[in-house]
């Protein structure tokens, strides 16, 4: 899982049987509300604070990742383009991970704050500028597919 490419890849490969308990029986029956799947899996990892602030992290991270791919993505449609775009956000998501995953690791509030505060919180402040500047970019052109599929 440390060279997924997405956020949702990542999340299923971490630890494949509870990634399917937790799809069936919270992502599916809450409509997909992901702070109800990562709540219930730093539930499920016991109450120490650094679990709570990894888990409680990863959607920022997965919601940021979506409206990339929704915005961003469609601009890459040369197999060279998308090969970089891959890499970039294989690269992208690995020094996301090793951030966010740091409480999981430290498991103490205080210490886990510390090592956000001292990456300058970073992991959290460009997803939530993703977020924002995100939605102010134009929907992506459309491609002849996907005017095909509509027409039909």
């Amino acid at each position: 899982f440390e060279t997924g490419s997405s956020a949702s890849n990542i999340s299923k490969e971490w630890n494949t049987k509870t990634s399917v308990w937790l799809t069936r029986y919270v992502y599916i029956r809450t409509n997909g509300n992901l702070l109800a799947v990562y709540s219930t899996s730093a539930f499920w990892h016991g109450f120490y604070p650094g679990y709570y602030m990894f888990f409680l992290s990863v959607p920022l991270l997965t919601f940021a990742e979506r409206l990339i791919s929704k915005k961003i993505s469609p601009y890459f449609v040369g197999k060279s383009q998308q090969q970089f775009y891959s890499i970039l956000c294989s690269i992208t998501m690995s020094i996301s991970v090793q951030y966010l995953v740091l409480p999981f690791v430290l498991l103490s509030r205080d210490r886990s704050y510390g090592a956000y505060k001292s990456n300058y919180f970073f992991g959290h402040i460009i997803p939530v500028l993703v977020l924002l500047l995100g939605n102010l970019l134009p929907k992506p052109p459309s491609s002849n597919n996907d005017d095909k599929k509509k027409k039909q």
